[in-house]
């Protein structure tokens, strides 16, 4: 692997396992900040999705097929997601006021932060 896609596996990885842990000892917490936003009325939805048009076109763009390169296709797709389907985020997110979803995503989230540490740093 290149030296970028290196660097971009390690700090991914350590991401996705801070993000899976927190999505998972906070589920409750995160569940009452959910509801509480009014998305209809929120940039929100748009700042993040500029934010990931910009991050996973730089990943797209820089990085050869590997799994990073599928994490910046995702990365795309939600961006898309969020700044064209604006009224459909809220419709979205109220499947996220369960905490076995959360619970599932911090897995997801914990496992693939394994597999690009383990890749970045052992690989």
């Amino acid at each position: 692997m290149i030296l970028e896609t290196i660097f971009l596996t390690k700090v991914l990885g350590l991401y996705f396992l801070v993000a899976g842990l927190a999505l998972i000892y906070n589920r409750e917490k995160l569940i009452r900040i959910i509801s509480l936003i009014d998305w209809h009325n929120s940039l929100l939805p748009f700042i993040v999705g500029v934010g990931n048009l910009f991050l996973g076109l730089i990943i797209v763009i820089g990085h050869y097929p590997t799994l990073i390169n599928l994490i910046g296709w995702a990365m795309l797709l939600k961006a898309v997601l969020c700044l064209f389907n604006f009224n459909e985020i809220p419709y979205i997110l109220k499947k996220y006021n369960h905490s076995s979803i959360l619970i599932f995503h911090g897995i997801i989230s914990l496992i693939l932060g394994f597999i690009l540490i383990f890749s970045g740093f052992f690989g």
